[in-house]
């Protein structure tokens, strides 16, 4: 129970801190493309931990 709570408390703070550095790379470069391009890297990650998720649970 408690690896589950530490591995939710990750992905928590993974996400926070993934926001965190596409909106200081907008707001930096002030372009629209480069947020596309930390929102498409986001959206992987988040594609690829949910498959690592899946896989842990044995889906």
């Amino acid at each position: 129970m408690r690896n589950l709570f530490t591995k939710i408390l990750l992905g928590i703070l993974k996400q926070t801190l993934l926001t965190n550095w596409i909106v200081t790379t907008y707001n930096k470069n002030n372009s629209v493309g480069h947020a596309l391009t930390a929102l498409k890297l986001f959206s992987e990650v988040k594609r690829l931990n949910i498959a690592l998720h899946r896989k842990s649970l044995g889906k």
